[in-house]
């Protein structure tokens, strides 16, 4: 087999007792989900194979405009199969079989050694259903009444149990079979699971994710999307602004409250995107501005709830350079992205993460700016709302966003040096 040959993607969507290959998981078709799947990770072009007298599979999945070139093989045989691995290496997918997306990274990223007519995805030496082949796997398929995808389960374990295929552990990484109950309930949890990200500041990781998860989770089936789902997140930091802005104890802790929650929820649309693959530019422009924007009307209306008090001219002053120093931090970060043709502020790339061996300095400041992320503060914020010191916030952001707008001219003048001595060479 060729090495740099790319393997295509085979979904096999014949009818299993207890799991239809339009029946639904975390708000998609199984058979979609499959699809979905195997594209993002590369796979391509796909071929679906559905049986013959199951059209609105095929028309499901085929008119999903998401899924892009897709051939649809009407056959429940094994011939069926033939027809749609075609010559070349495939990565196939049972619709049943849900699994952790990198097993599909590494079964396309793997090679078939001499001899060897698949590599097969196992846990403890069990075939799992995933699997990278050719069309010469397909001869050792047994004939049979059983289900294909049982034969072809079959096959995979003699193939491996004689040395012609090699075993691919999944290596912790999970893979649940849908037709069973628990199978369903292990795969809906770990597809909301993988929506905890490594970059989650202190507060994210140990509670709003936790509640933004349980939110998602129970209107991931309705027609909610994620771009109306972060419209709602920035109506609760205008409505903590209103409330911030009166200046009372009672409403600058409900307006504390509300800002938290605009903290939580602003989880839920990046974790429906991701579970429904329905991740957009635009839908990242829109997260990313409302984040930013949701923190400047909050301020602007503590500081006008502030004004009245005896340090009320130094508390807007804080406002005033708190809301600067954001926007200027903002105004960089942004133009970077539009290079990037993202609007997704964790794609930016920063040279403490980069480094192959840390330094002290290093593992100091990434240590740092885990801790003291936006997460942090408004939690902080409702803490200081409910001593009655709200306003003593608008200092502390000052700081810390004049910070971060040093910090990100700091990069923005040492990438452009960077560019610019690199180009003159």
């Amino acid at each position: 087999m060729d090495a740099v040959a790319a393997p295509r993607g085979l979904i096999l969507a014949l009818p299993v007792p207890g799991a239809a290959p339009l029946d639904r998981l975390a708000g998609l078709g199984l058979a979609l989900r499959a699809a979905l799947t195997l594209k993002k990770e590369r796979c391509a072009p796909l071929a679906l194979v559905v049986a013959p007298g199951a059209p609105d599979v095929g028309a499901a999945v085929a008119g999903d405009p998401r899924v892009g070139e897709l051939d649809v093989v009407r056959a429940g045989d094994l011939a069926g199969v033939r027809a749609a691995a075609g010559d070349g290496p495939f990565v196939l997918a049972l619709h049943h079989v849900v699994v952790d997306p990198a097993i599909y990274r590494a079964l396309r990223e793997a090679t078939l050694g001499s001899g060897e007519v698949a590599v097969i995805a196992t846990d403890g030496g069990r075939a799992l259903g995933p699997l990278l082949a050719t069309a010469a796997f397909l001869d050792d398929v047994p004939p049979g009444d059983e289900p294909l995808a049982v034969r072809l389960r079959e096959a995979a374990d003699a193939l491996l149990a004689s040395g012609r295929a090699r075993a691919l552990d999944v290596d912790g990484r999970w893979c649940a079979r849908v037709d069973e109950p628990e199978g369903r309930r292990r795969a809906f949890e770990a597809l909301f699971d993988a929506c905890r990200k490594s970059v989650d500041g202190l507060v994210s990781r140990h509670l709003n994710r936790h509640i933004s998860i349980f939110i998602s989770k129970r209107i991931v089936e309705t027609p909610l999307t994620p771009n109306m789902t972060s419209a709602i997140t920035f109506v609760f930091a205008l409505a903590g602004a209103a409330c911030v802005a009166q200046g009372s104890y009672a409403l600058l802790l409900l307006g504390a409250f509300l800002f938290q929650w605009n903290s939580i929820l602003d989880g839920v649309d990046g974790e429906l995107a991701r579970v429904r693959f329905q991740q957009s530019r635009l839908g990242q422009w829109i997260d990313t501005v409302a984040d930013d924007v949701s923190s400047l009307v909050f301020y602007a209306g503590l500081a006008l709830g502030s004004a009245s008090l005896p340090h009320g001219r130094l508390l807007v002053g804080c406002a005033a350079v708190a809301m600067g120093s954001l926007v200027g931090m903002a105004a960089q970060y942004y133009v970077e992205l539009v290079r990037l043709g993202s609007g997704d502020f964790y794609s930016l790339e920063w040279s403490f993460q980069k480094a192959p061996r840390k330094t002290l300095v290093q593992r100091l400041v990434e240590g740092v700016s885990l801790l003291l992320k936006k997460d942090f503060f408004i939690f902080l914020y409702l803490v200081m709302a409910v001593f009655g010191v709200l306003p003593w916030a608008l200092p502390i952001a000052a700081l810390g966003h004049a910070t971060a707008f040093g910090a990100a001219t700091v990069r923005t003048v040492g990438r452009a040096f960077g560019r610019g001595r690199s180009s003159s060479v």
